[in-house]
């Protein structure tokens, strides 16, 4: 199973200056949560990790210098809340043929999971008499796209069924070039000119993909007017932080 990285541990502090990290600095043992004296807590943070200490632990970690520490100070009858959530997001991305270049094609940067692109190439195509635009994106390291027209003579390429003896394309379910019968859906595709026969594959892939992600969450909850309340600041692993209060979530800085 794949693992993903730590990029964050987190530090107990006490009110006399004592503090529990969640890895031990000299020997890399690992503290529990429940090893936290919650009766002598004044301040509970999440912290990036160092070189130094990425030596010595057992476990997978990252070292990202933009991350920063978040922390909290608690005050009389507010009870700590503090864990990890794991998780995988799929999402689709753009592979060029050309570079080997992987990236998303969206319009924001919002929730993009790897290098991302806005760049788009617009193609207007004559169909049935009515113009229609489609839009490839383009990649972000050497310019390839997709598009619908041949770029040697401007006609409409055609998508054909590939024969499944000899590979060239199947009109009317027969191979245009061995004569086999090709019967049934087809699985595999040519895009082909029909005017000066250049085959056209697609430049840009489109894979599925997934990524495990790790968010890192940091609160408090506490009894006000006999109602329970809580605030929870939700840490991303690029290091932004959205904070959840009274079930409203509110990206920050």
């Amino acid at each position: 199973m794949e693992y993903n990285p730590l990029r964050y541990f987190w530090i107990a502090h006490y009110g006399n200056g004592e503090a529990l990290p969640q890895f031990d600095p000299e020997d890399g043992h690992e503290n529990f949560f429940r090893d936290i004296d919650q009766k002598r807590l004044v301040k509970f943070g999440w912290y990036p990790f160092m070189e130094g200490l990425k030596k010595i632990i057992p476990s997978l970690v990252t070292i990202d210098p933009s991350l920063r520490p978040i922390e909290i100070s608690l005050v009389r009858n507010q009870d700590l809340i503090a864990f990890r959530r794991n998780g995988i997001v799929k999402f689709d991305a753009h592979l060029c043929g050309n570079c080997g270049f992987l990236w998303q094609q969206m319009t924001a940067p919002t929730d993009a999971r790897i290098p991302f692109s806005s760049k788009w190439f617009f193609e207007k195509i004559l169909i049935d008499g009515k113009e229609q635009t489609f839009q490839w994106g383009i990649c972000p390291r050497c310019g390839t796209h997709n598009g619908l027209l041949c770029p040697k003579c401007g006609k409409h390429k055609n998508k054909y069924g590939r024969c499944s003896s000899c590979g060239d394309a199947v009109i009317n379910e027969k191979c245009i070039k061995c004569g086999k019968d090709q019967l049934g859906p087809k699985i595999d595709f040519i895009y082909r000119c029909p005017e000066c026969g250049l085959d056209l594959p697609d430049k840009v892939s489109r894979p599925y993909l997934e990524r495990r992600m790790t968010e890192y969450v940091l609160g408090w909850k506490q009894l006000i007017a006999g109602r329970s309340q809580k605030v929870l600041i939700w840490i991303h692993e690029d290091g932004s932080i959205s904070i959840e209060s009274e079930g409203h979530l509110h990206s920050a800085t």
